[in-house]
């Protein structure tokens, strides 16, 4: 493939009919970079190839699976890609039901017109640009510009909805707080933008500690939030004591380079031995982690369980 072409906009094409295939090819080339397969799932694989697909052409009466819903899997897979329905027909309510939820922008009716395809497929370009700006936009919204972790109020949404699934499906739920040791006095020796680079630097180390389904979020100053999705208390003070071990037993970058010791104090609580609200979970584990602070810092402290 030349420069030029692989510097078009991506457009994937799935039609079971070789022939469709090649006419939308023939339609769209100049404008566009065309990945025609011919089946739902080999669609599924480029998609997750090229994570930069502008557009999904897609017929819907095909032998695996219907294109609505092959195009369920593209808005979970790819939400900033244009979902566009290629059709001889198709049930109006079904089709003003999947615009009404944002599964189809775009409905193309077979035999098309070839001029009207290619200029819904142009202005689809738009619609791209505008889903994307929009997944930014959200993203920022819930992310900590310093630590790039999720921030303050997606912690405070998410431990809600996971403790809510957690007592519906009759498992454990289980909380960290971490909070970093004299980090005051460290960003007042050494200044803001320091500190800043500090708190990043931990953030990844955390994340290092725990699975890709665990959430970790800025809870707010020098304090983060872990939150471990069905996982007992006894697991949960295990991962705690690894996190604190992580920072114990080896410096962080400082300052110029410097090597720099830095510790957490933790405290970790569990539904439902020590809460059964999203609230009630948070005040045990950041009672818990006053303890370890209290106590001498640099250690991980379990939550008081409920008294019955």
């Amino acid at each position: 493939m030349n420069e030029e072409k692989r510097d078009l906009p991506k457009i994937l094409c799935v039609d079971d009919e070789s022939e469709v295939l090649t006419s939308l090819e023939r339609i769209l080339k100049n404008d566009f970079q065309i990945l025609p397969v011919n089946s739902p799932q080999l669609a599924m694989d480029l998609l997750d190839k090229h994570r930069d697909i502008a557009i999904v052409l897609s017929d819907n009466r095909m032998p695996q699976m219907s294109g609505l819903d092959f195009l369920k899997h593209v808005q979970a897979a790819s939400p900033d890609t244009v979902r566009a329905l290629l059709t001889a027909s198709v049930e109006i309510s079904d089709f003003v039901r999947a615009l009404n939820t944002g599964l189809v922008h775009r409905l193309i009716l077979k035999p098309w017109e070839n001029d009207y395809l290619h200029a819904q497929m142009v202005e689809s370009l738009f619609t791209h640009s505008t889903l994307r700006e929009k997944r930014e936009l959200e993203k920022q919204a819930i992310t900590d510009p310093v630590t790039l972790l999720k921030n303050h109020r997606f912690f405070q949404d998410h431990i809600r909805i996971e403790v809510e699934r957690s007592t519906r499906h009759d498992r454990t739920l289980s909380l960290i707080m971490a909070d970093i040791d004299h980090f005051k006095k460290f960003n007042d020796t050494y200044g803001h933008p320091a500190g800043d680079a500090i708190l990043k630097t931990v953030a990844g180390r955390i994340l290092n500690q725990v699975r890709t389904l665990d959430t970790v979020a800025r809870y707010g100053g020098e304090e983060f939030a872990i939150i471990l999705p069905d996982t007992p208390f006894d697991a949960a003070q295990l991962v705690s004591e690894r996190i604190r071990r992580a920072f114990a037993m080896a410096p962080l970058n400082g300052p110029g380079g410097i090597p720099t010791n830095v510790t957490l104090s933790l405290g970790v609580a569990s539904t439902p031995l020590h809460a059964t609200t999203a609230s009630d979970l948070i005040t045990a584990a950041d009672q818990a982690l006053y303890r370890a602070k209290r106590q001498g810092r640099n250690q991980s402290v379990g939550a008081e369980p409920i008294k019955t």
